[in-house]
């Protein structure tokens, strides 16, 4: 069976089961759940690539390269950009394997290619059998040192990527969730939206300098998991890949004092987007920490009794399960290099608004004001060490655990030591961090009918977007 690489760059996803795996011992209670990986070798080129390789026991070959370069990267004068490089190197292939011939190669031997962009990373895998190496490493490293960027496959790709943004923005969720951060952000980073006129401006110049100041050695990982012995992939590795520009490490940079008086500045407004549609939805945000701070534990325990865990957290409950008046509620967390992004939902009917919302920053900023009952706190703990097993189920996992430690700048130890952090939290902990995390207020967007800003009017000043 085929298994496709499954990158994370969040923190660890809560699912409602375990397994036990090798190396790895189940939770008992809220005790933790000790960790032990695989070993990694690692290598780095000549021109200043580093590659990570994890052994697999199936027969296959995964190369994984991850640019540095994604939406976090990215303005309100560039937004989308990273996307656009993306599909144009999926649709023009390279120089060496150009357009349909570099995917009519890729099935010819089985393989399965990817070329994608996310906030921070854009990431090329190709998956093939053993005996395919050669042809794989060429692939990939063709991909990265000769991109077939011309103005061909740039209107195609201009055309694709227009065409998602429209149909993203047929969902109200999807506006919401955008304009709630483009808000918090100052149009910046998360706050970077992509629209269909910017797109439509970016020239296959914008496109190929993009290529050449992100697209460097030192500023990407490349990951390896296969049956092959290591030192035939390292052999490969340099011999493919030393021909790479050296270039620079690149980062972004996220001016968090700015941020947070952007929140508090807007915190007594609601943005209300107009919808002629029958139901709304209502997002609030804030700005959350930076994966290396020790926040990011009371905080994760927080947002998982908050609105994470499924029908048992307080968001459902107080809001759809006793009042019956969400279609749908949640909250999430998530922690990044050098910055994070707190949000809550909730999709209601229109007559519902009024009520819902204050419901909804109630209970958020409720978790600031009171102790966690012992049992809420226990169940988190609990419910996020038995499902902490699942970021590791297979070699790609493994190998994506890694590049994030890295690209992360995490200790060694993050993964191991992970759960005995998040057993360690106090519920003075959890109310502290949220008060500290609230303090300056939410951002509020609401999606739905123009009607609506006279139904809000007494809880905020309610400004009208485009």
């Amino acid at each position: 069976m085929r298994r496709m690489m499954k990158l994370r760059f969040f923190c660890p996803l809560i699912c409602a089961a375990w397994i036990a795996l090798p190396g790895i011992t189940a939770a008992s209670g809220a005790d933790a759940l000790p960790v032990d990986l695989p070993p990694v070798r690692t290598l780095q080129t000549s021109c200043g690539a580093k590659v990570f390789f994890v052994g697999d026991e199936l027969p296959q070959l995964t190369i994984v390269a991850s640019v540095g370069y994604g939406r976090l990267h990215e303005n309100s004068e560039s937004a989308g950009l990273c996307d656009l490089l993306a599909r144009t190197i999926s649709l023009g292939g390279s120089k060496r394997y150009p357009g349909m011939k570099l995917h009519e190669r890729v099935d010819s031997i089985g393989g399965m290619l990817s070329v994608s962009s996310s906030f921070e990373r854009t990431v090329i895998s190709l998956s093939v059998l053993p005996r395919f190496r050669e042809e794989a490493f060429s692939i990939v490293s063709s991909l990265l040192t000769e991109p077939n960027l011309d103005e061909e496959y740039l209107l195609m790709a201009r055309s694709l990527v227009a065409d998602e943004i429209r149909r993203r923005y047929d969902n109200p969720s999807n506006i919401a969730f955008d304009r709630t951060m483009g808000i918090i952000f100052e149009g910046k980073g998360y706050g970077a939206i992509p629209t269909v006129e910017k797109m439509n401006s970016f020239t296959l110049k914008m496109v190929r300098d993009a290529w050449t100041k992100y697209f460097g050695a030192r500023n990407m990982l490349i990951g390896v998991s296969s049956s092959i012995p290591y030192e035939q992939i390292r052999k490969d590795c340099e011999r493919h890949f030393s021909s790479l520009a050296p270039g620079e490490k690149m980062d972004y940079s996220v001016d968090a004092a700015s941020v947070a008086a952007t929140v508090r500045r807007n915190s007594r407004k609601i943005f209300l987007f107009p919808k002629d549609i029958p139901q709304a939805t209502i997002v609030v945000g804030t700005l959350a920490p930076d994966i290396r701070d020790d926040r990011c534990y009371p905080l994760a325990l927080m947002n998982f009794v908050l609105g994470e865990g499924s029908f048992n957290s307080r968001l459902m409950r107080e809001i759809r399960v006793k009042r019956g008046m969400a279609y749908a509620v949640s909250s999430v967390i998530r922690f990044r290099r050098n910055t994070g992004v707190f949000l809550a939902y909730a999709q209601t009917k229109i007559e519902n608004v009024a009520m819902v919302l204050p419901l909804l920053k109630g209970n958020i900023t409720g978790m600031g004001r009171d102790r966690l009952p012992r049992q809420d706190i226990g169940w988190a703990k609990r419910s996020i060490s038995n499902s902490y097993i699942f970021r590791f189920e297979t070699p790609m996992d493994i190998l994506g655990n890694y590049l994030e430690r890295e690209y992360c700048g995490l200790p060694e130890d993050y993964y191991e030591r992970y759960l005995s952090r998040i057993n360690d939290v106090t519920d003075g902990d959890v109310m502290r961090e949220s008060e500290r995390l609230f303090r300056g207020g939410l951002v509020t967007c609401v999606v739905g009918r123009e009607d609506l800003r006279e139904t809000l009017k007494d809880q905020g000043e309610v400004v009208l977007l485009k």
